[in-house]
């Protein structure tokens, strides 16, 4: 079956990263796949296997090329690291951050910096709807 043959699930997903959502279960464990579709499309890391949203490549893959693919990386929500890059790239990422990094002044100074005062106060209104 075309989904599980690692040949072309590898050239689908590099012509375009959505195909990876439809790649078997088994290609969605492989981590080389998961890093190259994450680079081009980070929020495809809610396809990817449990195990390899824990990795911290892909997971960085993953928020380099779409900060709001924090919500589906709830491991490193509280990892410094990890929301700093998530949010430069993307201020709603901030509602997807632990509540201590939510109200971390240097991580906000760089988000507003970043993104705007505007965009920041925006996203810390939805979050506090959210209950986040």
């Amino acid at each position: 079956m075309a989904r599980d043959n690692e040949e072309i699930c590898v050239a689908a997903c590099d012509a375009h990263f959505d195909a990876y959502e439809f790649c078997s279960k088994r290609m969605r464990e492989k981590r080389g796949l998961a890093i190259l579709v994450c680079q081009r499309g980070g929020y495809v890391v809610e396809h990817a296997s449990h195990a390899l949203r824990q990795d911290p490549e892909v997971a960085l893959a993953a928020l380099s090329n779409d900060g709001d693919a924090l919500e589906f990386l709830p491991k490193f929500a509280d990892e410094r690291e990890f929301v700093t890059v998530a949010v430069l790239k993307t201020a709603g990422a901030l509602q997807f951050a632990s509540r201590r990094l939510q109200e971390d002044k240097t991580l906000l100074m760089a988000a507003r910096y970043q993104h705007g005062e505007q965009e920041v106060i925006r996203v810390q209104r939805h979050a506090s709807k959210l209950g986040t």
